[in-house]
């Protein structure tokens, strides 16, 4: 789980940011695809209504309504010797 959120977070960052386009500022580590899922974990059933912390309330609408998904192909190809 800690390297999922070692790689997740900075994508988050990066698109918060309005840096220039994901894939293309993460193609030096690998192959990067954002994908929308309607199966995706996020946003989360519990966060329907938004969410409040620290006094603040975070709406639904505006921090917990994206379906994006990135997918890396980071260390999950290898080149093989024959």
């Amino acid at each position: 789980m800690k390297r999922v959120l070692v790689f997740v977070l900075p994508v988050l960052v990066a698109a918060a940011a309005g840096s220039e386009p994901l894939p293309e500022l993460y193609a030096p580590q690998g192959t990067l695809l954002l994908e929308h899922l309607a199966s995706a974990p996020f946003p989360h059933p519990q966060r329907a209504h938004g969410h409040e912390y620290d006094g603040k309330l975070y709406d639904a609408a505006a921090h917990y309504s994206n379906d994006t998904v990135a997918i890396s192909s980071k260390g999950l190809l290898q080149k093989r010797s024959s």
